[in-house]
């Protein structure tokens, strides 16, 4: 099977949430533009799964607040946040629209880049390869670190590693609770109240960001979708319009490029 090229990508994506631009900047890159609009307050709980992310925002006041344990943080001005691979970063903004840029990576972050996601004054730089991505992270001012859990809790962090490595494959979540010795409506509580998220929709998104980088690299839709860990298609389909409000071939970069047959 032929893997096509992509030398430079540019493309757009209209949803009734948000317009986002996304770019090919360099290898193992991708540089984000977008803008987000929102009818009233909302609450959101994201990860971005296997990648990192550094994005960078001139915030109003109150525009934006973040998850720190059992309080929430907001920044006004030209601020940054790292979030790293896996982490879930609960986000509460006001009604409006708000402008952000993120560049996004599965490249491996070295030993000295935090574990944790970080919040940080930005001034204004913005990187044009992985490594001055981590520069930028390596040279902040103003920086806090955020507590993404809301709760101390013995359990949630382990289901939430075990998925970390574990979330392509097909095991129950009674499973899990099982081998922490629990049942899966204690596990499932737990994970919810200390996360904000269930740990089923938790799972789902870390096979979207799983399926959307192999599309990266070249893979089919369908082949993505059963790499990642969904059993068909039209799961796949229906949890990713959930969560991204779009079709999965929006945010395939070599749509343009493929021959019929690759897929």
């Amino acid at each position: 099977m032929r893997k096509p090229q992509l030398d430079s990508a540019e493309f757009e994506i209209f949803t009734q949430i948000y317009h986002a631009t996304i770019r090919y900047v360099s290898p193992g890159l991708f540089h984000m533009v977008r803008n987000e609009r929102y009818p009233g307050p909302t609450k959101l709980v994201n990860t971005h799964g296997i990648n990192w992310l550094i994005g960078f925002s001139d915030l109003s006041p109150n525009q934006l607040s973040v998850r720190d344990g059992k309080k929430l943080v907001s920044r006004t001005g030209p601020a940054g946040m790292y979030i790293p691979p896996f982490q879930l970063i609960e986000y509460h903004l006001e009604s409006g629209s708000v402008d952000w840029e993120a560049f996004v990576s599965t490249a491996p972050p070295p030993a000295d880049i935090p574990t944790e996601p970080v919040i940080f004054h930005w001034d204004g730089t913005l990187p044009k390869t992985v490594d001055e991505a981590f520069d930028i992270i390596r040279k902040r001012t103003d920086s806090h670190t955020l507590r993404v859990e809301k709760k101390a809790s013995r359990i949630a962090p382990k289901a939430k590693k075990f998925l970390e490595t574990n979330f392509r494959d097909d095991v129950k979540i009674s499973d899990i609770a099982k081998n922490l010795g629990c049942s899966r409506v204690v596990l499932s509580r737990d994970f919810q109240q200390t996360y904000g998220i269930s740990l089923v929709a938790y799972r789902h998104r870390l096979r979207i960001f799983e399926a959307m980088h192999l599309m990266n690299e070249g893979k089919s839709i369908t082949h993505a979708i059963f790499e990642s860990g969904f059993s068909d298609p039209a799961q796949f389909i229906h949890h990713f319009k959930k969560e991204m409000h779009t079709t999965p071939k929006s945010f395939d970069p070599y749509k343009e490029k493929r021959s019929s047959y690759y897929y």
